[in-house]
């Protein structure tokens, strides 16, 4: 049996797999902002961990595995980047706010910084091997579990690390998305699929689409919906040309969605969301919150979070496969 958790995690995400030798695999962890579960330590207790994976260098997907890293035996750790990025990031120079605004964005960078080389200090000093994913490398075999990489490749790889490049020689040029990096994992498990889209966007669907076809892969029986229910993660009108990772999912097709901020999910990507699949979300997603980043600050790596947040109306899916291919979905 395949076992998926998903916890409730703010604005954040976590997900714990449960292999079928009982082995365990993290991919990306951000700690409960209400407190409605337990920690992630008292998740892993007595837990044989094979791999933690970031999806993405952004502190919501990412800041509940720095005490994981630094207390727990870990075999692997995964990620989308280059780690000479990591100390790259630490160089890069703020853009300037006006005003009282300026010394408040100067924090928020400041922190992103600080957690990215905490994370890679945690891994260097356990000596734990670092795995960087992409799509025409691997696919892992847990106890008869399958992970493929569906994204990124290794053009988007290039593209993120030239752009940090020419940063250094030209301060004022944009920063890189961290999300246009963001892992796409594929869970197969007997003929059932598992799609894990972190905060991949929309650029990147094709090719897991060629991924899927490639493998022979059936759609989706479940998906974690990419990016928080953003609109930048899902081609609405999709073609040919344009993939919709919806096109990768079945019709019976259960989706997770983590969206604990006031700016997501899109009220557009919603209504598809809930039109094409059995939508779930751990908060109230049907009051809609206006007010996101009302000062307009666009804050690299962060999002505007409504001071009054959604409220809580889970704390835990579980997802069970059986080997026969039965699943079922509880929620807590």
């Amino acid at each position: 049996m395949l076992r998926l958790d998903f916890f409730e995690s703010g604005v954040g995400e976590t997900i714990i797999i449960t292999f079928p030798d009982e082995t365990i695999g993290i991919v990306d962890a951000h700690p409960s902002t209400v407190k409605s579960r337990p920690s992630i330590l008292e998740l892993l207790e007595g837990k044989k961990i094979r791999f933690a994976c970031l999806t993405h260098p952004h502190q919501d997907h990412g800041l509940d595995l720095l005490p994981v890293l630094s207390s727990k035996k870990i075999e692997e750790f995964w990620h989308t980047i280059d780690d000479i990025t990591f100390f790259v990031e630490n160089l890069a120079k703020t853009p300037d706010f006006r005003a009282l605004h300026r010394n408040d964005a100067l924090d928020v960078k400041k922190g992103w910084a600080r957690f990215l080389l905490s994370l890679l200090n945690e891994v260097f000093e356990k000596d734990i091997p670092d795995n960087p994913l992409r799509n025409d490398l691997q696919t892992f075999n847990f106890a008869g579990a399958e992970i493929t990489v569906g994204w990124p490749n290794r053009f988007a790889q290039r593209e993120y690390i030239k752009t940090y490049i020419a940063r250094l020689k030209k301060p004022k040029k944009a920063l890189p998305d961290h999300n246009g990096i963001s892992a796409v994992l594929i869970l197969k498990y007997g003929d059932r699929i598992v799609l894990l889209g972190s905060d991949a966007l929309k650029n990147s669907w094709s090719a897991v689409k060629k991924v899927f076809h490639d493998r022979g892969l059936h759609k989706a029986r479940i998906l974690k919906v990419p990016h928080h229910g953003a609109l930048n993660a899902l081609h609405l009108h999709p073609d040919k040309n344009r993939v919709s990772y919806l096109d990768l999912c079945a019709d019976d097709c259960d989706a997770i969605l983590f969206a604990g901020d006031c700016d997501h999910p899109d009220v557009n990507v919603k209504t598809r969301l809930k039109a094409r699949t059995s939508l779930h979300s751990f908060f109230d997603i049907e009051t809609q919150i206006a007010g996101a980043d009302p000062l307009k600050l666009n804050l690299y790596g962060g999002v505007g979070v409504d001071t009054v947040p959604r409220k809580v109306i889970s704390s835990q899916m579980t997802v069970l496969i059986q080997p026969n291919g039965t699943v079922s979905l509880t929620i807590k």
